[in-house]
């Protein structure tokens, strides 16, 4: 039986390195069919940047802007 689709949500402001290192974490499991969302709240760092460059399959979604 094939594992079921599961999709990490994660909500951040500021916080470009904690969530890095959250999301090589999650890259690095054996789950497959994992989709991932950040919700970023308004970050004025370079937490989307960072993300999108990084991780380009992640779902990024900024609010507060």
């Amino acid at each position: 039986m094939e594992n079921p689709p599961v999709s990490v949500v994660i909500i951040t402001r500021n916080r470009a390195e904690d969530l890095l290192r959250c999301l090589r974490s999650i890259a690095a499991q054996d789950y497959t069919d994992i989709e991932i969302i950040v919700v970023d709240n308004g970050s004025t760092d370079n937490t989307i940047e960072a993300i999108s460059a990084a991780y380009p399959a992640v779902t990024l979604l900024q609010q507060g802007h």
